[in-house]
């Protein structure tokens, strides 16, 4: 958990290049991973298509937040393509991010299977 709004990380944010450096780091301990929390960042698409990478990952994964980002239209669809069928997933939190009407609609894809 890495929230850009705590007063500690303010100043130090996590960035694209950030998330591409230490989503492999966590590619072993993807079964580990039941929260992930990286709300109120810098990460853009390309941030967030690593992430997407490390949640293909993941079987355990409850909580997902990545509000308050820059993500748009094709790291919402890498997201949504990495989350699909995920019945583990309770929460996703994508608020504040400009995913725009394609993005959102495959979110919403997303959520009409695993629902």
């Amino acid at each position: 958990m890495f929230r850009g709004n705590y007063k500690l990380h303010f100043s130090s944010r996590i960035t694209d290049n950030d998330i591409i450096t230490l989503a492999p780091s966590f590619k072993s301990y993807a079964n580990d991973l039941i929260n992930i929390d990286l709300s109120y960042n810098k990460i853009s698409d390309e941030g967030g298509i690593a992430i997407a990478e490390l949640l293909t990952l993941t079987n355990n994964l409850r909580s997902f937040n990545i509000q308050g980002n820059d993500i748009e239209i094709e790291g919402a669809k890498a997201i949504s393509k990495a989350l699909y069928e995920k019945e583990s997933v309770e929460y996703l939190n994508i608020y504040l991010n400009n995913i725009q009407t394609d993005g959102c609609m495959n979110m919403v894809n997303y959520l009409h299977i695993t629902c």
